[in-house]
């Protein structure tokens, strides 16, 4: 259930769903000659296209969770095993294509191959389903293993977890399906704006992971003006999303902090 209310939450405050939304009901109320309900509306919309336009609201937004987990400068000899998160895929291309179609996470992928030839003692673990609130056959974590074969990479290494459909899932049912074998330190990949969600998580299942973050997409201590729309609405809106998404696993109880940090 709360994986549906997530979803529907979601899709309600999504900022993109929003802003067309907004222009559009605000266009009509103009020309039904409702000025004020139609300044209401029109009014956010223009600042927000303007602050993501010419400013980097998006760079402000990602940022912080960004640079809240730095990428480790070591990550030692007792190694026991490397989990990444599934995201990196276009299920619905690659499904139509009988490919596998990646978008721009796939640093998730390429990092858990690189790391798995470094430490070949270590298991491994893709864990990642379908987020389709409709349900859908597509599994991520089948294409992932069909990737890994066509890239040389053996794929009987990998423990493929194909059921879960958010991260409170990826954590719980991958370490449902290792048992024992989850003990130890293990190192955590995932996109650096998810990273403080996601190990909020595991911390709360008591898994001792190591941050690996990848697919950084902010530069630190540069502001960046005159940008355009179509660069500055995605990162904004995955930036939201993890705010949100912090909140919420907080009440739910998935995690203890609502901003997990690394620790002292």
């Amino acid at each position: 259930m709360s994986f549906s209310i997530a979803k529907l939450f979601w899709y309600s405050l999504n900022p993109g769903t929003l802003l067309v939304l907004g222009v559009c009901f605000g266009t009509f109320f103009l020309w039904k000659g409702w000025t004020r309900a139609a300044q209401i509306l029109l009014t956010p919309c223009a600042l927000l296209i303007l602050l993501l336009s010419l400013f980097d609201l998006h760079q402000m937004m990602a940022r912080p969770l960004e640079e809240r987990f730095p990428f480790p400068d070591s990550l030692g000899e007792d190694i026991a095993g490397i989990i990444v998160l599934g995201g990196a895929s276009k299920g619905a291309v690659s499904q139509s294509r009988s490919t596998h179609s990646i978008n721009d996470a796939s640093e998730r992928l390429s990092s858990f191959i690189e790391l798995g030839i470094k430490f070949p003692q270590a298991q491994m673990v893709f864990t990642g389903g379908s987020g389709s609130l409709l349900g859908s056959q597509f599994k991520e974590a089948d294409l992932a293993r069909s990737f890994f074969d066509s890239q040389g990479f053996d794929p009987e290494r990998i423990h493929f977890e194909r059921e879960s459909r958010n991260t409170w899932e990826n954590a719980v049912l991958s370490k449902n399906m290792l048992g024992e074998k989850a003990l130890g330190r293990w190192v955590l990949i995932t996109s650096a704006t998810h990273t403080p969600r996601s190990v909020g998580v595991f911390r709360k299942l008591g898994w001792d992971v190591i941050p690996y973050p990848v697919d950084y997409r902010t530069t630190p201590g540069k502001h960046e003006i005159f940008t355009s729309l179509s660069k500055g609405l995605p990162l904004f809106t995955s930036a939201i999303k993890e705010w949100l998404g912090l909140a919420y696993y907080r009440m739910l109880g998935h995690s203890d902090e609502l901003f997990p940090a690394p620790l002292k």
